[in-house]
């Protein structure tokens, strides 16, 4: 590729997006890495008894762990695993360390979990884990996948956009799977987190 192929999405919007989204993260470093309207979102919907399930620890085990009732997160990466433990030893946040090469068991309900309100798909075999995250989550709960933009078809002006189409046949299959969910997609222009409303009973 060229570098002015490299460079093409370096347009003014981007470099205002960029600029933005650096000073928000400045400005608010101890929430999730998720789009800032995502975040606020998010605040206003979790209930102090919701179970929250994560693939992919970090500033979100914290965030969620101080507003939820429990929280399990799925982390490949050991030292990682250690760090974000140590952070939320107080607030009893569950890290499962799984290797990355155990597919299966990474992208699957972990042992204790029988439902939870809320997931967050966030980590390695996006796929896969989006595809756990549809019988893991009640009916009325939400799944929110980051950096969607990357997986899903839409106009999203985000440069990692995907465009009309699915990353792989795993996306394509979470996207039929759920035709009647309601969807709020957000973005920042540098990336996208889309949150999925399982229907209610």
């Amino acid at each position: 590729m060229s570098a002015h192929g490299l460079r093409s999405h370096w347009t003014p919007r981007y470099v205002l997006d960029r600029s933005r989204l650096a000073i928000h993260q400045r400005r608010h470093r101890d929430e999730p890495w998720l789009t800032a309207d995502a975040v606020r979102f998010l605040n206003a919907w979790v209930r102090p008894t919701d179970r929250y399930l994560e693939w992919g620890s970090g500033r979100s085990t914290m965030w969620f762990a101080a507003r939820v009732a429990s929280v399990t997160s799925i982390e490949h990466d050991s030292q990682w695993a250690q760090r974000v433990a140590q952070a939320t030893v107080r607030l009893g946040a569950a890290i499962h360390l799984v290797d990355e090469h155990d597919v299966d068991r990474y992208a699957s309900r972990p042992e204790g979990v029988v439902e939870v309100d809320i997931a967050l798909v966030d980590g390695i075999h996006r796929d896969r884990c989006a595809l756990a995250s549809i019988d893991v989550v009640v009916a009325g709960g939400i799944v929110v996948i980051d950096n969607v933009e990357r997986y899903l078809p839409s106009d999203s002006r985000s440069p990692e956009s995907i465009g009309h189409g699915w990353e792989t046949d795993g996306w394509r299959t979470f996207d039929e799977l759920t035709p009647d969910w309601r969807r709020y997609w957000t973005t920042n222009g540098v990336t996208d987190t889309a949150v999925f409303f399982k229907p209610s009973r």
